[in-house]
C-alpha cells in the first residue's frame, strides 16, 4: 500500500466534543497509512487519559473488525474508504502484537523514560527514584536540603549567612509565620521560576527590564525642600478640611519613604494617592484632583512638587523591587546548588526535576536538548538509546503543557514540523477555553503560538458539536460565553482573547432534544435583611438534592466547588443535611484527620524522640498506656522494633493491639489501613528515622473514591473530562485564580525573559513596560477564571444548578456570580430576584430556563425502559481477602546473621559506627577503577557536602586512604580487562523462589565475552566490622555472618545476568583491617 502524507494538524476541541476520539482515530489512520505502532508516540497528562487512549484504539478496532457498518463509519472517519473488517482486524493484531512496544502514556513518563534513557549525560544515578511533584517525599527531600544548608558540618557559617541575608532581603515585609513555614512556602512558590529562567541576569535588571530606559528609577534629590515649598503653597483654608488631611498625609508618607520603610496600607485605600499617581499630567501640566464630589485644582509648579514628592516614593518601591528580586535568585540558586546535590547523590528527582533536566537550563549537560538527528552539537540522540524511531507525535489536553515541559520537547518538535519528507507528523489536540492550570504552570497560549510560528505548516480544525450537553444547557452557555462585553466587568484583554477562540456550541442530534433546566437560584435574605452566609448557600443546595431525589431516579450529580477546603466543608453539611443521600467528597485528604492515626503516630514520635512529653502523655492517657508502662523498656522495644519490621509491621502490630482494645469503628479501620499503606510507601525509601516518617504522614494525601449512585463532590479541576446528568456550581461568590508575586516578562515568542517581583500596584501602574505587566496579569487571571467557570458549566448533560448570593447593596466586586448576572440578567447585583422555592425552602428564582421537571420525565422515561439484569456482587464483597497473593519481598541486607542489642541503639559509640560504614560506602562508591582515580579529589569533594560529625569524618578519611594505599585492596578495586562492565551502588528488584528480592550491589564486575554477552560476575560488598587483622580465624568467622547475605545477592544476580551460580564470585572486602577474602561457593 502507498504510504499517504499525512500533515501536521492542531484540532481545537470544546467540551464535550469528542478529544480523545480525534486522537484515537489519527492513531488508527496512521497505522492505516502502514506506520508502526512504535514509531508513534501518543502522550497526555494524567494516567486515566492514556489509559482512555488506549482503550479507546482497542475498542474503536474491535467494533470496526467485527461490523461492516462500524468499518465504513470508521474507514470514513480515518480518510481511507477502501478499508474493510479485514483490514482493521490487521491492523488490530498488529496493535496487540505490539503492546510492550508502545508509546502510549503521560508526558511526565515519556520524559522521565529519556532521563533514564540518558543517565550519564544528565549526571543522574541510572537507578534513580522518581517522585510525585508536591508530594510527602517530594516535601521531605525539600526539608532535607533545607537541613543542610544550615548544617555547620555542610556548609560553612559566611554560605549559610548569606544565604540568610538573602533571604531576609526577598521576603522584607512578608505578614509574619513561622521562618520554617515562610521558607518553605518561599521555595515552592519561586522555584519554578528559577528553572525557567536560570541566568541571573534575567532577575531584578533594570537594563532587561527596561531596554530603553525609565524616568522613574532616577534618584530624587531636594525632597525636603519640595515638601517644605508645597507646604507654603497649600495655605490652611484653600481645601476642605478632609482634602487638605489626605492630602498632607500623602505627601509626608511619600516624602519620608526610604529603603527600610514598610508600604503603608493607607496608600492602598487613599482616593487622593491613586487620583494623583493616575494622572498623565502630574508634573507636566496643572491638575484638577477629584474628591468626593468636589475638584481641587493644582497649577503646574504644585503639580511638578507634587510629582518630585510621589516620584521619591515610586523610585523607592522599584528599586526595593529589583533588590527583593535579585534577593530571591540568590536564594533559589543556593538553594538549587544544595538541591542539585542531594538529588544527584541521593537519586531522588521529582517529575519537574526531569523535565529541568532536558532543558537548556541544565548546567551540568551544558544544556543538551532532545534530538532526532545524529552527531549535532549540543543534542541528545534519542532514537538509538530508546530504541525507537518516533516520527508521529500526538498530544492530548495540549493547553494545560506548561513552559517546562514545552522546553523539554521543544526542539524534536521544531525538527518535526521542518521536516518536509511527508513521513513524519505532529498532531495535537486541546481547548484553550479548558485550560484551568496556570496554577501548575500550564501556558495556553502555547496551543495558538506554535501555530502562529509554524503558519500553514499545521492545518487547523474546530470542533464544537457536544455529544455530552442537551440544547437546554447549551442555550445558557452560549449566553454566558458568546460575545464578551468589553464594557462590562470582563477585562478588554480577556475578553478579545475569549471571544477570538469562541465559537457558538451545538448540541448532537441525539442529546439535542432532552428535557433539560438550567437555574440562577440564592437565598432569601435573612428576617433582618441580613446576607445569607456560606451555610446558607449549603443548605439551598441541600435543598435542590432533595428536590431532584438522585438516589431514587438514578441520577448523576456532582457537586463542583473551586477548593479540596469548601469541597469537605459542603459534603459535611451536605451529609448533616440529608442523613438519607449518598455523599462522597473526591478531594484529597489527608488521613491524620483521625485520633487512630494521631495515637499510633505518637508511638512513632516517642520512639524516635523518648523526651517527647507530649507524646508520651498522649500515650498514658490512651487505651494503650497499659503496653507502655515502663518507658524506657517500651521505647526501646518500639525502636528495636521499627528497625528490625519496619514501620507498617510496626503500626499493623499496634493497630490490632488498639483494636483489641477498644474495637475501631469503620472510619477508624479504614485510616489504619491508609496509614499501612502510606507507611508502605515510604519504606521504598529505606529511611528509618521516625521524625522523617511522621514528616511523610503530615504531607501525605490520598484520592477519595465515589461510591455507587453518591452524589459526588469534587473541585472542578477533578471533573475535567467528566459528565453529570446535574451538576450544582455552590462557590461562586469570587474567582478562583491566585495571584503571584512574581511578574514575568515574555518576548514575541512567548518565552520569558525577565522577572520581578511585583510592586504595589499603584506604583507599578505608573511605568508602561509594568502597567502593560499588570494588564497582561490581570487578563490572563481573568481568563482562567473564565475557564473554570466555563468547564464546571459544561459538566452538566442535562441540568445546571448555579447557586449565588446577594453580595450587598454597596458591593462593587466583579465574583464569578456578579458576572454570570452581567451575563444573564444584564445586571452584576439585581436587589432580589422573583420569589421562588426549593424543596420547601424559600428562595431567589434569579434566572431559569428549560423545565423544572425535568427529572421527573427523566423518571418516567426510564420507567419505560426494560430493565436488564445485571449482575451483582455479594454485600460483603470489599471484605473478603483478594485471592491473588502478595509476592514476600526480602532484602539480602535483611539475610545477615547479626544480633543488635536494642540499648546499644542509643549509644552514642554504636552510631558512630553506623554512620562510619555508610560514609565509607559513599567514598568507595566514588571510585571506578583505583588506576583512574584521584584519591584527594574524592575525598575534597566528599568532605564538602556530607554531614558526619568531624570525628567520624577524620576516621573514615583516614580509614579510606589507608584502603587506596593497600595492594590488596588496590587488586580488587583495580580494572580486570577491557571487555568488562562496573555497577557501583547498583540497586535492584527481582524474582528468586518466588520471593520479590530486593536491594542494592555494592561493586559487581560483569566479564563478557566478544559478542558482550555476560560470561561470569564478581560481587564485592563493602564491610566496615571490626576485625583482628592477624586472626585469620576470626575474619572467617565473621564472613561466615554474612554467608545468607551473600548467597541472597548471588541469586540475585544469577536471576538477572541469567548465568549459573558457579560463575559468580563473592568477595567481602574489609575496609577497616584494608583485607579481602574471597568466600566459596
Amino acid at each position: 500500500m502507498t504510504r499517504r502524507v499525512i500533515q501536521h494538524q492542531a484540532i481545537s476541541a470544546s467540551a464535550g466534543t469528542g478529544k480523545t476520539y480525534q486522537l484515537a482515530h489519527r492513531y488508527i489512520r496512521l497505522m492505516a497509512n502502514d506506520v508502526d505502532p512504535d514509531r508513534i508516540c501518543a502522550l497526555t497528562f494524567s494516567r486515566k487519559a492514556a489509559g482512555e487512549i488506549f482503550e479507546s484504539i482497542i475498542k474503536y478496532l474491535v467494533e470496526a473488525s467485527t461490523d461492516d457498518g462500524r468499518a465504513k463509519h470508521t474507514a470514513s472517519e480515518i480518510n481511507t474508504p477502501r478499508f474493510t473488517k479485514d483490514g482493521f482486524l490487521g491492523l488490530l493484531r498488529m496493535f496487540t502484537d505490539n503492546l510492550q512496544r508502545l508509546h502510549i502514556g503521560t508526558l511526565d513518563s515519556f520524559i522521565v523514560g529519556v532521563v533514564r534513557a540518558f543517565p550519564n549525560e544528565l549526571g543522574v544515578p541510572p537507578d534513580f527514584q522518581v517522585l510525585d511533584t508536591g508530594g510527602p517525599s517530594a516535601a521531605e527531600l525539600m526539608q532535607s536540603v533545607l537541613s543542610r544548608i544550615f548544617d555547620p558540618h555542610c556548609v560553612d557559617r559566611k554560605a549559610a549567612e548569606e544565604f540568610m541575608e538573602a533571604f531576609e532581603l526577598a521576603t522584607y515585609g512578608s505578614e509574619e509565620k513561622t521562618f520554617g513555614r515562610i521558607l518553605s512556602e518561599f521555595i515552592v512558590s519561586n522555584r519554578r521560576w528559577y528553572q525557567l529562567l536560570p541566568d541571573e541576569t534575567q532577575w531584578g535588571n533594570p537594563e532587561t527590564i527596561w531596554p530603553d530606559g525609565t524616568g522613574w528609577m532616577h534618584e530624587v534629590k531636594d525632597v525636603d525642600a519640595a515638601v517644605a515649598e508645597l507646604d507654603e503653597l497649600i495655605v490652611s483654608g484653600r481645601f476642605s478640611g478632609r482634602f487638605e488631611t489626605a492630602l498632607r498625609m500623602v505627601i509626608q508618607t511619600a516624602a519620608d519613604y526610604t529603603e527600610s520603610s514598610r508600604w503603608d496600607p493607607a496608600l492602598d485605600r487613599s482616593v487622593v494617592f491613586s487620583n494623583l499617581v493616575q494622572d498623565p499630567g502630574l508634573g507636566k501640566r496643572a491638575l484638577k484632583v477629584k474628591y468626593g464630589s468636589s475638584q481641587f485644582e493644582f497649577n503646574a509648579r504644585e503639580s511638578g512638587l507634587l510629582e518630585r514628592i510621589l516620584r521619591n516614593l515610586i523610585s523607592v518601591e522599584l528599586n526595593r523591587g529589583l533588590r527583593q528580586t535579585r534577593g530571591i535568585y540568590r536564594v533559589l540558586a543556593q538553594y538549587e546548588k544544595f538541591y542539585d546535590e542531594t538529588m544527584r547523590r541521593t537519586g531522588k528527582l521529582t517529575f519537574d526535576d526531569a523535565q529541568y533536566l532536558l532543558t537548556e537550563g541544565n548546567a551540568y549537560s551544558g544544556g543538551l536538548v532532545l534530538s532526532r538527528k545524529r552527531e549535532t552539537e549540543g543534542r541528545l540522540y534519542i532514537d538509538y538509546r530508546l530504541d525507537a524511531r518516533l516520527d508521529h507525535w500526538l498530544i492530548d489536553e495540549f493547553q494545560d503543557t506548561s513552559d517546562l515541559q514545552w522546553a523539554s520537547i521543544r526542539n524534536l518538535i521544531h525538527e518535526l514540523v521542518q521536516d518536509n519528507s511527508g513521513r513524519r507528523s505532529f498532531f495535537y489536540v486541546g481547548d484553550v477555553k479548558q485550560a484551568i492550570h496556570a496554577w501548575r504552570g500550564g501556558n495556553s497560549d502555547l496551543f495558538g503560538q506554535i501555530l502562529a510560528r509554524y503558519g500553514n505548516a499545521i492545518g487547523v480544525s474546530r470542533l464544537d458539536t457536544s455529544y455530552r450537553s442537551c440544547r437546554t444547557v447549551l442555550d445558557v452557555v452560549n449566553k454566558v460565553f458568546g460575545g464578551l462585553d468589553k464594557k462590562g466587568g470582563s477585562p478588554p484583554g480577556a475578553a478579545d482573547k475569549w471571544n477570538a477562540i469562541w465559537q457558538e456550541h451545538k448540541s448532537h442530534e441525539k442529546i439535542a432534544d432532552q428535557p433539560g433546566f438550567v437555574a440562577l437560584v440564592e437565598p432569601a435574605l435573612g428576617e433582618g435583611g441580613e446576607k445569607p452566609g456560606p451555610d446558607d448557600i449549603r443548605r439551598l443546595t441541600a435543598r435542590v438534592l432533595q428536590e431532584i431525589d438522585p438516589v431514587r431516579r438514578g441520577i448523576e450529580v456532582a457537586v463542583l466547588v473551586r477548593t479540596n477546603n469548601e469541597g469537605r466543608a459542603v459534603a459535611d453539611y451536605l451529609r448533616r443535611e440529608c442523613p438519607t443521600l449518598p455523599v462522597v467528597h473526591e478531594g484529597v485528604a489527608a488521613i491524620n484527620d483521625d485520633m487512630v492515626v494521631s495515637l499510633l503516630l505518637a508511638l512513632v514520635k516517642f520512639a524516635g524522640h523518648p523526651g517527647d512529653e507530649r507524646s508520651w502523655r498522649c500515650l498514658q492517657m490512651s487505651p494503650l498506656s497499659k503496653h507502655v508502662a515502663d518507658r524506657q523498656t517500651a521505647c526501646l522495644a518500639m525502636l528495636e522494633s521499627i528497625h528490625r519490621d519496619g514501620f507498617r509491621l510496626f503500626l499493623k502490630e499496634w493497630g490490632k493491639r488498639l483494636n483489641s482494645e477498644v474495637g475501631l469503628n469503620p472510619y477508624g479501620q479504614k485510616r489504619l489501613a491508609d496509614l499501612l499503606d502510606a507507611a508502605e510507601d515510604f519504606e521504598a525509601s529505606g529511611s528509618v528515622e521516625c521524625s522523617e516518617f511522621v514528616r511523610f504522614i503530615d504531607e501525605y494525601m490520598i484520592h477519595e473514591t465515589a461510591g455507587s449512585n453518591a452524589v459526588r463532590v469534587m473541585t472542578v479541576h477533578q471533573s475535567k473530562g467528566l459528565g453529570f446528568d446535574a451538576v450544582i456550581l455552590p462557590q461562586l461568590m469570587q474567582w478562583g485564580s491566585g495571584k503571584s508575586g512574581i511578574m514575568l516578562g515574555r518576548n514575541s515568542e512567548n518565552l520569558p525573559v525577565w522577572t520581578l517581583r511585583m510592586p504595589r500596584k499603584a506604583v507599578a501602574a505608573q511605568d508602561e513596560v509594568l502597567r502593560t505587566q499588570l494588564e497582561d496579569t490581570a487578563n490572563a487571571a481573568f481568563f482562567e477564571d473564565l475557564c473554570g467557570l466555563y468547564v464546571g458549566m459544561t459538566r452538566a448533560k442535562q441540568a445546571l444548578y448555579m447557586v449565588t448570593s446577594y453580595p450587598g447593596k454597596s458591593s462593587k466586586a466583579f465574583t464569578a456570580a456578579a458576572f454570570l448576572k452581567e451575563r444573564l440578567l444584564g445586571c452584576t447585583n439585581p436587589e432580589s430576584g422573583p420569589d421562588g422555592e426549593i424543596a420547601g425552602e424559600q428562595c431567589g428564582i434569579l434566572y431559569e430556563h428549560g423545565d423544572r421537571g425535568w427529572f421527573e420525565m427523566r423518571r418516567i422515561a426510564d420507567e419505560q425502559r426494560t430493565a436488564e439484569p445485571t449482575a451483582t456482587l455479594p454485600h460483603d464483597f470489599c471484605r473478603k481477602q483478594s485471592s491473588t497473593r502478595r509476592a514476600e519481598r526480602i532484602e539480602p541486607s535483611g539475610e545477615e546473621e547479626i544480633v543488635v542489642d536494642a540499648a546499644g541503639l542509643f549509644n552514642p559509640e554504636s552510631a558512630d559506627i553506623r554512620e562510619f560504614g555508610i560514609a565509607i560506602h559513599e567514598l568507595f562508591q566514588k571510585v571506578e577503577w583505583i588506576g583512574e582515580t584521584d584519591v584527594t579529589a574524592i575525598i575534597d569533594e566528599w568532605q564538602k557536602t556530607t554531614s558526619v560529625t568531624g570525628r567520624v569524618k577524620e576516621d573514615v578519611c583516614k580509614q579510606f586512604k589507608l584502603c587506596m594505599e593497600a595492594e590488596e585492596i588496590r587488586g580488587c578495586l583495580s580494572r580486570p580487562g577491557d571487555n568488562v562492565e562496573l555497577w557501583r551502588e547498583k540497586g535492584f528488584e527481582t524474582f528468586v523462589n518466588g520471593r520479590l528480592m530486593a536491594g542494592t550491589f555494592d561493586r559487581v564486575i560483569i566479564f563478557k565475552d566478544e559478542h558482550g554477552r555476560a560470561v561470569k560476575a564478581r560481587i564485592i560488598d563493602y564491610k566496615s566490622s571490626l576485625v583482628d587483622s592477624n586472626d585469620l580465624s576470626a575474619m572467617k568467622s565473621r564472613s561466615g555472618r554474612y554467608a545468607p547475605q551473600m548467597k541472597a545477592y548471588r541469586d540475585a544476580l544469577s536471576r538477572i545476568l541469567r548465568l549459573e551460580s558457579e560463575s559468580i564470585e563473592l568477595l567481602l572486602l574489609f575496609t577497616r583491617i584494608q583485607r579481602a577474602h574471597v568466600m566459596q561457593a
